[in-house]
Order: structure tokens, then C-alpha cells, then sequence
């Protein structure tokens, strides 16, 4: 957007100031009011401007994340041109958080499995999967291995009881023993 002085001209006042080009330092911090850096990462710089997008046909506002060898940038955008730029990029933030969560429970209990029809028994699925990623993050951070770990591990501990189970050995073995933790981490990832 033009925020400089009115032309002296007749006709409609300049709105635009020309488009933005990523990739001329000079030109970002000339177009761009530098604000913050982000609290947990005071080596990140955070730079907004409102400016007009020509794809969406309405103003947003741009908030630019460099990193230090200002190399490394994003580039976030919301609606609300009056939003404070810290306050965007903390949302950006918990939104990808909540990608994560989506994408594991997809992945590693079942939320796309659900062939239920009534609003209620969806939202019970959902209410499960997401509440059972939690518990598995958990989990895991516990025994500080990654989600498909030790969701593999568990698999390896059902499966030995059911061998032992099957086989008529006692179902009662000494979880410590080394040859009994060597099949239980089969398949163990590195974290």
C-alpha cells in the first residue's frame, strides 16, 4: 500500500506502491516496519506491512519472518489488517500444532477409519483419536522414542503374549531380559 506524501496531480490518489520482491533486502526494509523478534527465538526478526493482494481482490496483512543470516524467511498473511503482527505469527504457529495433531492421528489411530453418519458418533471418533495421540505422545516422550516407535514396540509386546499365550508357556516372563527386550525394540527407529 502507498503511505507516502499525495501527489499534486488531478485524478484518483495513488493506493499501490508497486509489488513486493522477496528477494531485495533493501526493498523489504524499506516497505516493511520492522516490529519484534519472536520471544522464544530472539534471533528471528519480525517485519509487517499491509498490503494489497490482487489473487484474494483485498488488503492483508504481511508479517515476514528472517531469520539470521536472512536466508531463511516466512511469510504469514491474515485478513484482519488491524491484527498485531506477533499476534499472526503466534497463530500460525498453534495452527500447524494442530496439523500435527490431525496428521497423527490419521496416521497412527485411525481418524480417517470412521464410517459412522450421525454428528454425534463423529464427534466421539474425532474426540477418541485426538485424545488417544495425546496419550501416546506421552507415551512415548516417556520412553523418549518417536510416536511409530513405540506404537511398533506395543505391537511387539501384544504379539509376544499372544506367542507365549498360544505356544502354552506362561504368559509370565521377565520384561528386563535382554532376549525378550531385543524382540520387543525390533524395528525401533532412532529419534
Amino acid at each position: 500500500m502507498y503511505t507516502g506524501p499525495p501527489k499534486d496531480e488531478p485524478g484518483r490518489p495513488k493506493q499501490y506502491d508497486g509489488k513486493i520482491n522477496w528477494d531485495d533486502q533493501e526493498a523489504l526494509r524499506r516497505r516493511f516496519d520492522e516490529v519484534d523478534r519472536l520471544p522464544d527465538q530472539p534471533h528471528v526478526r519480525v517485519l509487517t506491512t499491509v498490503a494489497g493482494s490482487l489473487h484474494f481482490g483485498r488488503d492483508l496483512r504481511v508479517v515476514l519472518l528472517i531469520g539470521p543470516d536472512e536466508e531463511e524467511q516466512a511469510i504469514l498473511a491474515s485478513t484482519d489488517t488491524s491484527q498485531p503482527a506477533d499476534e499472526v505469527a503466534r497463530y500460525y504457529r498453534l495452527r500447524y500444532q494442530i496439523e500435527f495433531v490431525i496428521r497423527d492421528a490419521k496416521q497412527h489411530t485411525g481418524l480417517a477409519h470412521c464410517q459412522a453418519r450421525s454428528q454425534e458418533k463423529l464427534d466421539f471418533h474425532l474426540n477418541m483419536s485426538v485424545a488417544a495421540v495425546n496419550i501416546l505422545r506421552l507415551l512415548a516422550q516417556k520412553s523418549e522414542c518417536s510416536l511409530r516407535t513405540y506404537r511398533r514396540e506395543a505391537y511387539n509386546r501384544l504379539l509376544i503374549g499372544r506367542l507365549f499365550s498360544k505356544l502354552g508357556l506362561s504368559a509370565e516372563y521377565d520384561r528386563t531380559d535382554s532376549r525378550i527386550q531385543s524382540v520387543v525394540h525390533t524395528g525401533r527407529m532412532a529419534v
